[in-house]
C-alpha cells in the first residue's frame, strides 16, 4: 500500500459501449486524460488508424491497451463463431422464473474452500417452448475477498447484481444452497443433482 500513489481507471460510460461510441476514434480522449501531454495525440490516433486497417484482432488489442476496452466474450480472437451474438441473446432469468415456467429442474454446484467460490448453476425446460433457462449464483467467505484482493473489485461486481454473495460465517454458503434446492425439490421439480 502506497498513501502517495492513487490508481485511477478511465473508461467510457455503459451506455457508450452498448451503442458502441467508445470504438471511435474521437472518444478516445475520455479515458486518455493525459492526451496531449505525457501521451502523444498524433501517435495515438495514428496508431488507432493502423489498428484499424490492421484488423479485428490488433483492433481489439490496440483498444484493449489505449481505450480501457475489455477484451470479453464476443471479442476474442479464438472465440466460438457464435459468441458474436452470444450476449444479445441474453434474456436475465430469475430462480423464481424457473420455478414457474419449469417442467423439470436439474441443479450443478461446485464447492471451493475458503478462499475460492461455491458456485450453484440451476437448469429448467421450459414446459411450453421446451427452451433452457438457467441461473446461477456464487458465494465467497470474507476470507477469499482477502487472499484475492486483485478480484475483490470483480466480486463488488457480482455482489450488486445480485448474482453473488459474500458470507462471514462458515457454513452460511452451504445452508444458502440447501434452501434454494430445497425450494426446488419442494416444487416437485428436481430430477438430479451434481456436486463437485
Amino acid at each position: 500500500h502506497d498513501p502517495h500513489f492513487l490508481p485511477v481507471i478511465f473508461e467510457h460510460p455503459p451506455e457508450m459501449v452498448e451503442s458502441g461510441a467508445h470504438l471511435l476514434m474521437e472518444n478516445l480522449a475520455m479515458v486518455n486524460p493525459n492526451l496531449g501531454y505525457s501521451v502523444d495525440e498524433a501517435f495515438l490516433y495514428r496508431e488507432y488508424r493502423k489498428a484499424r486497417e490492421a484488423g479485428e484482432e490488433a483492433f481489439r488489442g490496440f483498444m484493449s491497451k489505449h481505450a480501457n476496452v475489455e477484451i470479453g466474450l464476443a471479442l476474442r480472437s479464438d472465440r466460438w463463431a457464435g459468441a458474436d451474438f452470444w450476449e444479445q441473446q441474453g434474456r436475465r432469468v430469475s430462480l423464481d422464473d424457473i420455478l414457474q415456467r419449469a417442467d423439470v429442474v436439474t441443479v450443478g454446484i461446485d464447492g471451493g474452500g475458503l478462499d475460492d467460490l461455491l458456485g450453484m448453476y440451476v437448469i429448467g425446460r421450459d414446459r411450453e417452448t421446451r427452451e433452457w433457462l438457467g441461473w446461477g449464483h456464487a458465494w465467497a467467505h470474507e476470507t477469499a475477498v482477502v487472499r484475492r484482493k486483485s478480484e475483490a473489485s470483480r466480486f463488488q461486481d457480482f455482489v450488486a447484481c445480485g448474482d453473488m454473495t459474500i458470507v462471514r460465517r462458515v457454513g452460511d454458503d452451504t445452508a444458502e444452497v440447501a434452501e434454494y434446492v430445497r425450494r426446488i425439490h419442494e416444487a416437485e421439480l428436481l430430477e438430479h443433482i451434481g456436486i463437485d
